[in-house]
This record gives C-alpha cells, structure tokens and sequence, in this order.
C-alpha cells in the first residue's frame, strides 16, 4: 500500500486475525485437495431447468438493434431465408407476404412461391382463409406429381408459421387424392413432405386424418424390388411421422419410449429447414407448450440434461422428468444457435460473443455437449464458424471463442463431426495466426481432416499402419486419426448398404475396402482390425496396471492428469468404435479363423475389466478432479470415461453374443459358440500369460458375467407387442404364432449348446469353476442343469468331479496331519536350523489352512445344491432369503440317485469327516438332508472304479447322525432321522456289508453310541427326579431307541456283529447304569426295554478309558497372516529344486494339485529346466548315464565341456541355428549364483513386496490362480 499526500495526522485500520510466523518447512508432504462438488450452471444459462427455455435466447436478441422476434428471426435464419434483395431493403426484417393480392396472373406455382416470405404475426382470420380459399381453387382431383411437390411445398412452408395458416391449409385439401403412390415417387416431394412432417400440427393430422401412412408402406412395397433411391426417403418420411407421435407420447406419458422419442429432435437437428420447424412447433404452438409447461422444475435438481443422443447410448434408465429437461434444453440451445446466426448474419459483435461463450460454456458440460456438437454440423453454422475464424483481423473476442468452439468441435465430440464436408472445409482453412489454436493443434485438426477428405484410401492406409507388435502405447493424435479412419470406414458400409437393396451388403462397399486394403499390401482386412484391437486392449490394460488411483490433484491445475484420463477417454472411444465396425464387417467377408476370435474374446475380457476398473476407480471422491481447463469444462474428464468405459462393455457383450449362434461355423466341426466359451474360460483363469500382472479377482468376474450372459437363455425371447388396430393379421393369432416360433428357436439353441458345445469343453469348465465364488458356482451349475435338463448330465458331472476332489483334500490332509504333528514334535527344543524347519511348520499350517478352508466351501456349496428352497438362506449363513432362483435339491438327490458312484463318494467324504472329528454347520446340515433323503443313497455292492474303499452312506449317515445328536442332547432337535434310520431303512444290512469288508464300521459304531450314553449321563441326575433331567425327550427317545435296537433280535443278512456292537466303547458300567435309572425316569412305560437293555448292553473294561478326541471346527473363512502368505510363496519357488525336502520326501501324504502348483500364474522366479520325477535308478544306471558327482570331477574334463564365468549364460545368448543341438541351456546356473550370492539365510527369510501379496484374503476366490486349489 502506498500513501501519498499533504496531511498532518494519518490513521488506518487494519483488521483481520494475527498471522504468526510459519515455520520452515524442510521437508515436502503431499497433501490430497478435498473433492468438491461441480458447481451448477446459474438458472438464466441452463434451459433445462428454466420455465421458459427460450429465455436465454430472448435476451441475447435484445441485445440487437431493431430485431426480430425470436420466432421470426428462426424462420428467417432456418426456413424462410431471405434474398439479397430482401436483406438490402430498408424494411428487412419486417417484410412479410403479401395474401391480399388478386392478380389474375396467379396459378398454383405462382401462389406458393408467395409463401417464401414469412406472414405478419397479427395477420387475421379471414386474410387467412381467403388465401388458402384462392389456393384450394387450383388444386384438380386427381392430381399431379408437380401439384403434389406445390402442395407438399406449401405445407413446409406453412410449418414454421402461425399454426393457424397449417390448420387452415389442412382442413381445406384433400390430402388423400392428393398423394397417392404414384405421386409420392418424387424425391423432392417426399423431401418436402418430411421436413413439413417436422410440424407437430401437421405430423398429427397425417397418422390420424389421412391414410399416408398406408400410402407410404404401399410405395415400399412396390420399390422392394430392383434398384431403388426412394427407399431411404420413404423410410425418412415414415419415421418422422411415426416419431411426432412417440415425441407427443413421452411429454406426458410417464412410462413412454424416451430413448425413441430422442430420435425425433436427433433426425430433425440434421436439417436446417426441418430443425426450423419441430422448433416453431416447440416455441408456438400453444398444446406443446403446455404438455412441456405441465412438468414442474423441482427446486434442487440442479443436475445436466442426460444424453439421449450422441455417441452412445442414454447412461441408464432415463425418467420422465429427465425426458423434460432433455427436451428443454434442446430448444434453449437451438433458439440460441438462431440467435448466433442471426446476430452473424447483420454482423452484431456483442451478441455474438456473448452467444458463442455461451455455446463455449454448454461444449464443457455433458449433456449439453452432445447438444451443441449435433446442431453445429449443421451447413450454416458450420460456414459461419469458418467465416468467424478466418476473418478475425483486427483480433477479436469472438474469433478466439470460435476458434475455441471449432476446437472442441473436432477433438472432443464423435469422429462423425470431421466427415462433415463443410467441416473439413473450416479445418482446412485455418491459418496462422490464430488467437487460441496452436501450430501443433492446427496440424493435428489439419491430418483429421485430410484423412477425412481423401476417404477410404487414406482411411485403410492408416489402419494399416505398422504399430511395431505388442507394447505401443497410443498417443491422443494417432488415436483421434484411428477413430476418423474407422468412422470414414463405417460411414463407407452405411452408405452401401441404405443405398441398395439388389444385394444383402450393397454393391461396392466391400470391393471398394479389399482394394484400398490390396494396395496396401497387407493381410486380411478383419484379422488386420483385430489386431489393432489387441494392441488397443494390451494399452489400455498397461494403463490400468499401474493406474491403482488417478493422480492426486494438486495446489494447481495437473495438465499432466487431465491429458492421462483424456487419453483413456480416448483409447475407450476407439476400442468400442472398433469393436462396432468389426460387427458390421464379420458378416461381409466373413473368413474369421478360430484363432482371430480367440484373440478377440481375450482382447475383449480384457477391455471389459479395465472398462469395470474405471466405472470404480473415477466414481470415488479422490478422482472428482475439478478443472476449467480447455477441452475438459467444467465437470472434469471423469465422467466422459466412465461413459466410454460404460458403452465399449455393451458393445463388448454384443459382438460376442454374435459368435455364439448355431449358424456360426469357424472351422469344421467347431462352432462359434464352443470358441467363444473356451477362450472366455481360459481367459478366465489368466491363461494368456499376464495373469500375474491383471487383477485376478476381477477378471474372473467379468468372465463369469460373460459365460452367463452368452449361454442359452432358460426361456425364448419375450414376443413382441402386438400390432397397432389397424393391421389387417389378427394380433392374437399372430402373437401366438411368433410365441411358437420364439420357442422352437430356443429349443434348436438349447440342443445345440448342450450336444455340441458343453461336451467340449468341460475341462475348462471345471477349472474356471474352482475360482468361482460361492454364489457365482451355485449360480452357473443351476443354469447348467436347468439348460441340460438331463440330456448329458452335466450336472452330475461336475457334482461328481468336486466330490472327486473333495475327497482328495481330505485325504491329503489326513495324512498331512500327522506330518504336521511329527514335524512339530521333532522341532521342539531343537534351536538349530530353525529358520528353514520354522518356515516348513509355517506352510504346513497355511496348507492346512487353506485346504479346510476348501473343504468347508465345498459342504457348502453342497448344501446350496442340495437344500429345498424353503429351507435355503443365503451363501453367507446370516440371514433367510427368498430365493431368487428355482431349487435344484430334486435334481441333487435324482442324481445321487442315479449315480452309484457319486453315492460312493459322498460315502467317502462323510466318513473321512467324521474320522476327522471335523464339525461346522453346513456339514451338520448336510447330514441332516442326506437322511432325510436316505432312499436316494442306494445300498454298496462292491468298489467303484478308482475308489479305494467303497463306502454305504447309510451306516455313514447313521454315524454322522449320532454325532449330531452328541453335540447338544438338551436341543429339541438332536437325534433327527435317527429312529427312522434304526427302524424304517435297511441299516443292518449295511453295518453287516460293512463288517465283511473290514469290521470298521461295527467299532465305528460302538464308539459312537458310547459317547452319546456318556453325554447323555451327564445331563441326567436322577437324584432330582424328572427335574433334573436336562436332556430333551427328543434325544431320550433317540438313545433308548438305538440301545433297543442293538438288543433286538430281528437281523437282516449277517447279523453276528450284533453281539459285538452290544460292547459298547468308552462308556463304563456306572455311567451306563445311570443312563438307564434316567431312561426310566423320563419313559416310566419302558421299563421292561431298560430292563433289558440292562440285561443286554455291556461295556469293554479294556476301552473304558480311551480319550475323547476334540473336534476340529472347519474354518468359515480364510485368514493368513502376510507372513503366512508370504512363506507359501517362497515356499512354492524353492521346493521343487531342493533335493530331500518335505515335498520330495512326503509327496504321497498329500495331494499335488495343492503344493506342485502353488505359485501358479504368479511368475515367482526365474524361469528352470523341468526336474524329471522320482525315478528307482536301474543297475545298469551308472554305465549307460554316469551320475552328476562322476561328471563334475576334476578327472572327467575330458568327457565334457566346461563353463567358467558368464560362459554359460553367453551360450544361451547365441541363436539356436548357431549350436549343434535342439535342446535349450539349462538356466540352474542363475539360480546357482543367485542362491551363492543371497546366502541360506538370505532364501529362508526373504520377505515378499506386499505390493506382490493380495490382501487382505477374504475369500478363496482370491486365491483363485495364485494357490491353484483343488
């Protein structure tokens, strides 16, 4: 502040808080902005949420002397243009038509041409009527083709005026005599008729007073066959007709068509003359006004207009409401876009900038970009930003907010923007100096439109740049050049395939393609294309490798940042506008080898994932990145790659469900579908190599959401609405006709998965199923069964195979128990080596861990199989659900039933289980269903092929039954099933089959009625009386119904062991005599059966005092430390190669699958030569092949060369063709000199990079290819 002056005294005041003194800061701490909210645009600039959209334009016209109104200056700027006399006349803007003259030289020609220049705004009534009177007086009947382009002329000139003057016109001709089929066979009549149709007013009056309509599907009709250029114009004027009606619906019809009704203001915004009307009906017409009227602006809904046109599709469901501030926001920008135009056109500078920093504002906000983009390539407004820009000299604000509009125009909207041909013109017309585009910007603008002009040649010819393979990462330009290359493709085919009906593909389209892409000289056009979607697919993925968050914002604007989600924004827009064309082309030339769609499914998994990993990563509070930089606006470039992450997985899922068809043959006797599902499956698992470097976790759920979206629907597609009243086909007859047709395909698709494609494929199937989720594999084996329906059995296939394994987890883990327990026993008090026997006892808990853990899945997704739906809660246990999806517990017992080995192994697995003393609710319950059903388990007769032991499931299930019943004697619903497994099956016979093939199961079962009669005991003390009593009735009748059941005398088939298992195991006379004073107490009527019981039942002295094991509760969820996790991963890289080591040592205690696989896909270590198994050396071993310590001795030099050095590592450099073998080095030399260098200590310690180590491990589906279960 500075003071200066004459005066005597001087006072200031200064307010404000006492700063103190910052201290310094030595060391720099990254500190994250708090994300704020966008800030909203101010009512006046947001027509969507204003009562009157056309506010906005309104007072930017007022800022012009002597202007129009704002219907005029639309009609003027849009429909009516006036002449260059009518502009140099000093009455312009206010000359109007002359409807009063009563020259006698008129004729109908003559009087329509009258209606160039627009009516007053008060012109009255009967001026009115009077004119249209002397126009109905030239109209013959029948008419001609030139009065019916008069007459269609008339009404589109009529459309963008008073409504008055089109109804009049309406009432007083005879619309049907006048077009007929043969009068609608004229281009520019029917181009008339369809900007006219743009008309509400008029649009109404054709679809319900006049039969143009039929007219219409007549000309259609009779134009279906040869070479015909009226289709697409027919088509036009049908659609525009037809869309008037569904616009009229969605204003006020809450559950209308919104996305069709979006159509309308789209077609329309691609012509001036059309656009000028459907905008006078929006602005004068007092009906529409009021349907838009009727909607009220809530107060806080400060939120954009959604995208319901543009390059994609709307972002979800759209509302009513929504509709409405869509539609709002249409006529705001539209009225402002007039107002531009009029203010260029009588060369009003303020108006203009103001207007253009308006359009500039609404170009950086979504939903309004899409807007302002689709209109600007209109003929006019186009030349008029030419016109802004390269006579800007003096400078001048409104050149450089045109430079900033063109700017946007071109490299943040569609490719589309660029083929407009008046758009390529303003490119290349951009010259130095410009006020805000750059020398490097220009040129790029400059490439796009070159490319865009020269078409198709140059279009291939950049497609068919050598990008030098995998790993090149696309820049914003070449990409922004790939998508006009692709668009100028696609605009190729579209144009062929509208413009010709003689051949399915149109003629030239295709031809025009294969010789650009010949004279390129290179390989087939498709495989070319999917090829460059791999590449983009490996880019986008590098990216989301290391994108873990998107840069922090800083104190200043980041262009760094905002440049990295552009160009992800941009590397989505390519791989889903490439993916679309593919779509089109696939079907032309077809020739796709099963390979290509291999690539292409992976390359498309791939896509997907990174697409779900930005939808997660730009919706949270860290990537709200605010900035007001140029290109970007207000709202940041998040949302525009949430929405191309969002439409490239629509297009994604499209383009592989057209592979999956029962038509599509890639090579013979292999269908798309089986390809497809295998390489989904594959790519599931990470099989293409890069598992290591992908998220796991996501990837397999994208795939699953893939294989469930391509297998067969459980249903055929639902029918079609029934046609409108008019249709001459009864509706109902037809609808059911489509019904049974819809079927019929199912069915054929249903077969043909299951006959052709599922037989395939299923050991794909079941790896991908082992890194399901829970929910996820209840889910898929559902649909598989209800689409198998019995045919191959596929569902008892997979039941069979995860018991398979199920079993062999158990068995593994038994026997690795008893290692574990040797092993700790060995290490106590023994100090040295104790890192490395440390590390072994720390992966053997952890495997241990690990495969409970997968037992206890197993049972439980056993149990969701096999659980009738009112009984089914959901996968977590907490809480009852209703069940979304039909119950497969008829089918899961059909199948034991009629699978005696399935039977067996749950036998099997049962009893493993119980050896165990392993316990958890889902096997509790399990046993519970299985004797429930216990007539589906039938009776063993022998060994099942590759079971070592075959077991009944009845004694089994009688076993389980009566541990259950231990657990809790006081619980009302211990001992379920068990009298009815004593009394109603044929469990003797199963107990006598049991002890001809071992005996174990009458001990079995004398252990487990033992313990029950002590727990039993325990709870009842008859000193009390009946009080003091607590076991339940229930397990009273349970306990007194087994011992009776002992001492019977009835047998079936052997019934010797009978005497042996009245020795009961563990129990002594004292307790078994209390349990029977309490048995008598409780059933006083049974005491003659206690009496004999007593009499019967004895108890070995020699057993009495056997210790009760403690059960093992199987673990719900997998918990491991990071050093746990850590260990197994070293563990996996080093067992292997460690000659003598518990893996080697021990390797039939458990199952392969666990530890040969454990750093499966993880890319741990340096690549080795495969060791050759456990091999019994022969005798003549040491004369045919010396050993290794006989090579390596300093006498055998000779025999052998040797390496010193880095010899042997540059030998491996060599070319192959250079050595005189096919075998590659081996590399054990790397690891030999790593391991020397590291030292012992330094292998046994080593602490694995938590950047390496997923956790936390919440779910074993985490562990999907990192520890191979199963």
């Amino acid at each position: 502040m500075i003071v200066k002056g004459s005066f005597e005294y001087l006072t200031l005041a200064i307010y404000g808080e006492i700063v103190a003194e910052q201290p310094l800061v030595h060391l720099y701490e990254p500190r994250a902005l708090l994300p704020q909210d966008p800030e909203p645009l101010s009512e006046p600039l947001d027509p969507s949420q204003s009562a009157d959209p056309t506010a906005l334009a309104r007072s930017l016209l007022a800022l012009i002397p002597n202007a129009p109104s704002l219907p005029s200056a639309i009609r003027l700027m849009f429909c009516l243009k006036p002449t260059e006399d009518d502009w140099d006349d000093p009455d312009f803007p206010h000359i109007y038509a002359n409807l009063d003259n009563d020259s006698e030289d008129y004729d109908l020609e003559s009087i329509v041409t009258n209606l160039d220049r627009p009516m007053p705004d008060d012109v009255s009534t009967d001026t009115v009527n009077r004119f249209v009177e002397r126009l109905v007086e030239f109209v013959d009947s029948p008419g001609s083709s030139d009065q019916a382009y008069s007459i269609a002329n008339a009404l589109n000139l009529s459309a963008s005026q008073n409504p008055q003057f089109s109804q009049a016109l309406l009432d007083a001709l005879d619309l049907p005599t006048i077009f007929t089929t043969t009068t609608l066979a004229e281009s520019p009549t029917l181009t008339c008729l369809t900007n006219a149709s743009s008309n509400a007013l008029i649009a109404r009056h054709f679809y319900t007073k006049t039969n143009l309509l039929s007219s219409i599907e007549e000309a259609l009709a009779n134009s279906r066959t040869g070479e015909n250029t009226l289709l697409p114009s027919l088509n036009l004027l049908k659609s525009r007709i037809l869309g008037w009606k569904t616009f009229e619906d969605a204003l006020s019809n809450t559950q209308a068509n919104f996305a069709s009704a979006a159509q309308l203001v789209y077609d329309v915004g691609q012509d001036e003359q059309a656009l000028g009307n459907w905008l006078a009906s929006m602005i004068m017409h007092d009906d529409i006004v009021a349907k838009v009227s009727e909607n009220p602006i809530l107060p806080d809904s400060a939120k954009p207009p959604p995208v319901l046109f543009g390059d994609g599709d709307a972002d979800g469901p759209v509302g009513h409401d929504e509709f409405v501030a869509f539609v709002r926001a249409c006529v705001g920008v539209a009225s402002v876009l007039g107002v531009l135009a009029w203010a260029d056109s009588v060369g009003n500078d303020d108006c203009r900038e103001r207007a253009l920093a308006v359009i500039h504002l609404w170009q950086g906000i979504e939903g309004y970009r899409e807007i302002v983009n689709h209109l600007f390539l209109l003929r006019q407004l186009t030349r008029r930003l030419k016109w802004i820009t390269t006579d800007n000299d003096p400078p001048r604000h409104s050149g450089l907010l045109a430079e900033k509009v063109l700017f946007q125009l071109v490299t943040l909207s569609s490719p589309q923007t660029i083929l407009n041909e008046e758009m390529i013109e303003t490119v290349l017309a951009l010259e130095q100096p410009l006020a805000f585009i750059s020398e490097s910007e220009r040129l790029a603008l400059r490439k796009l439109a070159l490319v865009a002009d020269d078409g198709v040649p140059a279009a291939v010819e950049e497609l068919c740049f050598d990008f030098g393979g995998a790993g090149f990462e696309f820049s914003v330009r070449r990409l922004r050049v790939l998508r006009v290359s692709i668009a100028v493709v696609a605009r190729e085919l579209s144009s062929s395939l509208s413009s010709n009906s003689n051949s399915e593909y149109g003629y030239g389209a295709d031809w025009t393609l294969l010789e650009a892409f010949w004279n390129e000289r290179s390989y087939g056009f498709v495989d070319r294309l999917i090829d460059l979607f791999v590449l983009l697919s490996a880019d986008l993925t590098t990216h989301f490798q290391t994108l873990l968050l998107p840069p922090l914002p800083e104190p200043k604007p980041n262009p760094n940042a905002q440049t990295h989600t552009h160009l992800i924004d941009q590397l989505f827009s390519t791989a889903r506008e490439l993916l679309v064309l593919l779509e089109t082309l696939i079907p032309i030339f077809g020739g796709v080898s099963a390979r290509g769609v291999r690539r292409l499914v992976s390359a498309i998994v791939d896509v997907l994932c990174c697409a779900e990993a930005a939808a997660e990563i730009w919706v949270t509070a860290r990537a709200q990145v605010q900035t007001r930089q140029r290109g970007y606006g207000m709202y940041g470039g998040g949302g525009a790659v949430i929405n191309g992450a969002r439409r490239v997985r629509g297009v994604g899922v499209r383009v592989l469900a057209g592979f999956v068809g029962r038509e599509v043959v890639l090579e013979p006797g292999r269908g798309g579908a089986e390809v497809v599902l295998r390489a989904l499956l594959v790519a599931g698992l990470g099989g293409d190599g890069g598992g290591s470097e992908k998220d796991l976790v996501g990837r397999v759920g994208q795939v699953f959401g893939l294989v469930d979206y391509v297998l067969p629907s459980e249903g055929p597609e639902s029918v079609p609405e029934s046609l409108d009243s008019g249709d001459v086909m009864d509706a109902g007859s037809q609808e059911r006709s489509v019904a049974g047709e819809a079927e019929l395909e199912h069915e054929k698709d249903r077969q043909y998965w299951v006959l052709n494609v599922l037989p395939h494929v299923l050991p794909e199937l079941r790896m991908f199923m082992r890194v399901l989720t829970l929910e996820d594999r209840v889910h898929l084996v559902r649909r598989l069964v209800r689409l198998d329906r019995g045919a191959i059995g596929i569902g008892e296939w997979i039941l069979v195979e995860e018991v398979k394994e199920v079993l062999g987890v158990l068995r593994g883990v038994v026997g690795g128990q008893q290692l574990l327990i040797d092993t700790l026993s060995d290490g106590e008090g023994d100090n040295d080596g104790g890192g490395e026997e440390e590390q072994e006892r720390e992966v053997r808990r952890a495997e241990r861990m690990v495969q409970l853990y997968k037992v206890y899945m197993s049972l439980k997704f056993l149990l969701a199989l096999a659980e009738p739906a009112a009984l089914q809660t959901d996968l977590t246990g907490t809480t009852a659900t209703a069940m979304k999806e039909q119950s497969t517990s008829e089918w899961f017992f059909a199948a034991i039933e009629a699978t005696p080995e399935l039977s067996s192994l749950l036998g099997q697995v049962l009893l493993l289980l119980l050896e165990g003393q392993y316990t958890s609710p889902p096997l509790a319950a399990l046993i519970r269903l299985f004797a429930k059903n216990v007539a589906s388990f039938g009776a063993s007769n022998g060994s099942d092929e590759g079971a070592d032991v075959d077991v009944d499931v009845r004694i089994v299930l009688l076993l389980g039954l009566i541990r259950l019943a231990q657990a809790d004697v006081t619980g009302v619903l211990a001992g379920d099933y068990v009298l009815d497994m004593v009394t109603k099956t044929n469990v003797e016979e199963s107990v006598a089959w049991g002890v001809s093939v071992g005996g174990g199961m009458v001990d079995a079962l004398r252990v487990e009625v033992g313990r029950l009669c002590v727990v039993c005991a325990e709870h009842a003390s008859v000193e009390s009386g009946l009080e003091g009593i607590m076991m339940s009735v229930q397990v009273g009748e349970v306990v007194l119904g087994i011992l009776e059941w002992l001492c019977s005398e009835r047998t079936q088939g052997r019934g010797e062991w009978k005497v042996r298992a009245r020795v009961l195991k563990g129990v002594s006379l004292s307790t078994l005599g209390a349990l029977c004073d309490a048995l008598v107490v409780m059933f006083p009527q049974k005491e003659e059966v206690v009496d004999h019981i007593r009499a019967r039942v004895t108890v070995d002295e020699d057993e009495e005092e056997e210790i009760v094991p403690i059960p093992v509760e199987l673990p719900e969820s997998l918990s491991l430390s990071l050093s746990s996790v850590s260990t197994l991963l070293a563990n996996s890289r080093h067992t292997r190669d460690r000659s003598g080591d518990y893996a080697h040592a021990h390797a039939h205690h458990a199952p392969t699958t666990t530890t040969s696989n454990l750093g499966a896909g993880q890319g741990l270590g340096r690549p080795s030569t495969p060791k050759g198994g456990q091999k019994t050396p022969d005798i003549l071993g040491t004369i045919i092949s010396p050993p290794t310590a006989l090579l390596r001795s300093p006498a055998a030099t000779g025999l052998t060369k040797t390496y010193a050095n880095n010899d042997f590592r540059s030998l491996r450099q060599v070319p192959s063709a250079r050595l005189n073998t096919s075998r590659l080095p081996s590399m054990h030399v790397d690891d030999f000199e790593n391991g020397a260098v590291a030292g012992p200590a330094a292998v046994s310690g080593a602490s694995v990079s938590p950047l390496i180590v997923p956790i936390p491990m919440t779910d074993v589906s985490a562990f999907g290819g990192l520890l191979n279960m199963g």
